[in-house]
Parts: C-alpha cells; sequence; structure tokens
C-alpha cells in the first residue's frame, strides 16, 4: 500500500503558502521550484514548513479539511 504527505511550502518572497499531497515530498519540492508545477510555476522559489506521512489518501482529506 503506498504511503502519502500532505506537504506545505510557503513561497519566500511573501509568505503565501501551497498545500498538495505526494508519495515523495523531497522531489515534489524540487518539480516546484524547477518550474514543473503549473499551480506555482510563476511563483518560485519555495521552502518546505511542513509535512506529515498518511496511510492512505482518505486520512489525507479528512486532515486537510480539518
Amino acid at each position: 500500500m503506498k504511503k502519502y504527505s500532505m506537504y506545505v511550502i510557503e513561497r519566500v518572497k511573501n509568505g503565501e503558502y501551497y498545500i498538495g499531497i505526494t508519495e515523495d515530498v523531497e522531489f515534489r519540492l524540487q518539480q516546484h521550484n524547477a518550474g514543473n508545477v503549473v499551480a506555482t510555476r510563476y511563483k518560485r522559489p519555495y521552502k518546505l514548513v511542513f509535512s506529515q506521512r498518511f496511510d492512505n489518501k482518505i486520512c489525507f482529506k479528512s486532515r486537510k479539511e480539518a
């Protein structure tokens, strides 16, 4: 069974946050900072401020809505 992580990244320039889910947080952060994610492409760079592992996406969704 795949494990997922919820992550929060912060835009270095103005403190704006982005919340996402991934299997590999470090790789996903690299994708954000390389401009490979449409939602954050023009707002780089980002730094990781929080991540939390979950057993499945259902647990993540309930945490994100809390």
